[in-house]
């Protein structure tokens, strides 16, 4: 679990990943809905996957962004995160994503 500093510490940098790779405009055209009912709490298995591909094929526009959430999260400094292994860093990110507080909590701050 992310505490609620290490959480707005991550924020900006998540905005910034969802305004440079123009996220809003993905939704928007691939018809993925987000609601709050409790059944759909996450994006179909097919949409999560299209996002996630999407954000891949881009993943060079954000790198710094990723490095800065990783860093906090690992309580590490960002030079280090770019000195870890890549698996440090799909693993750190990949837990982010699937913790379903931290990902209501950046829903709500993105929007």
């Amino acid at each position: 679990m992310i505490s609620n500093d290490k959480a707005f510490d991550m924020l900006p940098h998540a905005v910034e990943i969802f305004e440079k790779l123009d996220i809003q405009t993905y939704i928007n055209e691939h018809k993925i809905e987000i609601d709050g009912d409790a059944d759909r709490d996450a994006l179909t298995q097919e949409q999560g996957m299209q996002l996630i591909k999407y954000v891949l094929r881009h993943a060079s526009e954000v790198k710094e962004e990723v490095f800065n959430i990783v860093a906090i999260a690992e309580d590490m400094a960002v030079d280090e995160v770019r000195e870890a292994g890549i698996s440090t860093t799909i693993t750190t990110f990949k837990n982010l994503l699937q913790d379903k507080e931290l990902m209501g909590f950046f829903s709500q701050g993105t929007q």
